[in-house]
């Protein structure tokens, strides 16, 4: 397969990331900026060359919540440097001005804050623990990413991955994802969400039942009904700006999303 490229126009994601919940919507309320959470990621991640060779069979990922508007533009920062650096034990170096235009910030935007705002990001993406289970008990832990350190006096990020994971960067297929689309739906995280989840689907996907998408998007509501309406909600953005065409069936209890384009 050709490679895709990330452009002034898209950004490039292992369909992996997409599909699983390591980013989510996050309420605006600031109890929940220390939030951690626990997710099953078997179903994707035990197909990582790694995994199969050493005969894992389950994977979950704990850590600190991980939101859309800040987290995932970071993340994104980060596999562009990877992408462009190619995998190096020591860790890629960059501009700190570049790897905030990689993640989508405008330079008249570097200030002092969103540094912050930057550096707190990096914090949660560590903080996230991959284990890997094997049925006879055996288990093996490591982070989204190894380390990162800032030279100051530089002004220089470094930024190095675990070797173990270089092929969830890489992985199966990449997918490209629209900024404009994206850009449009600022503050809108559950339809991010879903857009995320959609593209990363194949072509004529089977009916996505409600569970499924609550099960991505991992809101942090108890209640099902509340849910639902934020799914549909978010499904109704995502048709409003031109990306999505779908039906809504009910069958017995359950919903479910017809995608037709």
């Amino acid at each position: 397969l050709s490679e895709v490229k990330h452009n002034r126009l898209s950004t490039v994601h292992p369909n992996l990331i997409l599909r699983t919940q390591i980013f989510t919507p996050v309420a605006r309320n600031p109890h929940n900026k220390h939030l951690s959470r626990s997710a099953d990621v078997s179903d994707t991640m035990r197909e990582l060359a790694f995994a199969r060779a050493e005969g894992y069979k389950r994977v979950t990922i704990y850590g600190a919540v991980m939101d859309i508007e800040t987290d995932f533009r970071v993340w994104t920062g980060i596999t562009q440097v990877f992408e462009q650096h190619g995998f190096k034990a020591t860790g890629m170096e960059i501009d700190f001005r570049m790897f905030a235009s990689l993640c989508g910030f405008p330079s008249k935007q570097l200030t002092t804050a969103l540094r912050h705002r930057i550096d707190n990001s990096l914090t949660r993406i560590m903080t996230q623990v991959i284990t890997f289970s094997a049925p006879d008990g055996s288990k093996f832990k490591t982070h989204l990413l190894q380390l990162a350190e800032f030279d100051a006096r530089r002004d220089v990020l470094n930024l190095v991955p675990d070797k173990c994971l270089w092929e969830l960067y890489r992985i199966d297929h990449n997918i490209l994802l629209s900024m404009e689309l994206q850009e449009s739906l600022r503050r809108k995280e559950v339809a991010q969400c879903l857009y995320m989840f959609i593209a990363a689907l194949p072509a004529d996907p089977a009916p996505l039942s409600f569970a499924r998408l609550r099960e991505r998007v991992a809101l942090t509501t108890s209640k099902l009904a509340e849910a639902n309406r934020s799914i549909t909600k978010a499904l109704t953005e995502l048709k409003a700006i031109g990306y999505l065409d779908y039906d809504i069936q009910t069958r017995g209890r359950e919903r479910f999303v017809l995608i037709h384009s």
